[in-house]
């Protein structure tokens, strides 16, 4: 014979599950499900296949526009919401990604005698008291946009538009060659990775940004 705490426990257990019931069917009656549906609504406004256009670079960085290209099609395949169209002809629409800015300044510097302790730097030729770059800032700056190829009469071409902008730190290497000068060659190293490592994040936002678009 069931006991009274048992049966307490079977009428919470009860109450619990017609709740979670009635939280399914509000959310289904107020347009929320549980699937993404973000597919489907693509294929409503006729996006299916995309064509990536070369990347148009503004700056004076060369190869940043490989680098956000090589991004903009990993992302595209890998998240699997449309498909990547070998050809403008074949696709519904066209993603034009332009690099607006990919530059570095300095951050933070210091003395060249900071970097420099008693009994470094014997020999190196400058004045002690040069200020030398110890930090600098890298900056990118990507325009997209998303452009139908065969808009239909009364039509927009444009379906959607984007600016996203990245910044990071990364540090000088000092220490080398003249007392107070920095490697430029390891630098431009440094800056080359910042902007791999901001090129994937950016990228990314950007399409997530596009899909909820729809």
């Amino acid at each position: 014979m069931p006991t009274l705490s048992s049966l307490s426990s079977c009428r919470f257990r009860s109450v619990r599950f017609s709740g979670f019931l009635l939280l399914l069917v509000g959310l289904s009656a107020c347009g929320y499900t549980l699937q993404n549906s973000r597919h489907s609504d693509l294929a409503e406004v006729g996006v299916r296949r995309v064509f990536v256009a070369p990347v148009v670079n503004d700056t004076y960085q060369p190869g940043v526009e490989v680098l956000l290209y090589n991004e903009t099609i990993r992302s595209l395949s890998s998240e699997g919401m449309v498909e990547v169209s070998g050809s403008l002809e074949a696709a519904d629409a066209v993603l034009r990604v332009r690099v607006r800015e990919a530059s570095t300044k300095v951050l933070a510097n210091t003395p060249a005698s900071n970097l420099f302790p008693s009994g470094l730097g014997v020999g190196l030729e400058g004045p002690r008291d040069r200020v030398v770059a110890t930090v600098y800032n890298a900056t990118l700056g990507v325009e997209f946009s998303l452009e139908r190829t065969r808009p239909e009469p009364k039509q927009s071409r444009n379906v959607w538009r984007g600016l996203f902008n990245r910044s990071k730190a990364f540090p000088g290497t000092n220490q080398l060659g003249a007392m107070g000068t920095t490697s430029a060659l390891i630098n431009e190293s440094e800056f080359d990775r910042a902007l791999q490592e901001m090129a994937r994040s950016l990228v990314t936002e950007a399409h997530t940004n596009m899909l909820l678009r729809f």
